[in-house]
């Protein structure tokens, strides 16, 4: 019988580029239209990786999307500071 090691999903996870983020550890993307906060699109890894390590869809899902949404904000700041 195969172990499957469910492993907690991380904000250091993510890498943040432009409007998406990507989760290294599984390859699964959001991506968010220019200024907008949520994701329009996405591609969640649902299976357990050929290494036997589960990330919990859920997760990733929701520390994305609050990845996405932060972005805006940091848009919106360096905008005020350079004003």
């Amino acid at each position: 019988m195969e172990m499957v090691q469910r492993i907690k999903v991380t904000r250091k996870q993510f890498m943040l580029l432009g409007d998406s983020v990507i989760h290294e550890p599984t390859g699964s993307w959001l991506v968010a239209y220019s200024k907008m906060p949520d994701p329009c699109r996405t591609s969640i890894y649902r299976d357990v990786l050929l290494n036997g390590v589960d990330y919990s869809p859920d997760e990733i899902m929701d520390i994305g999307s609050q990845l996405l949404r932060e972005r805006l904000f940091k848009q919106v700041a360096v905008k005020v500071r350079a004003v």
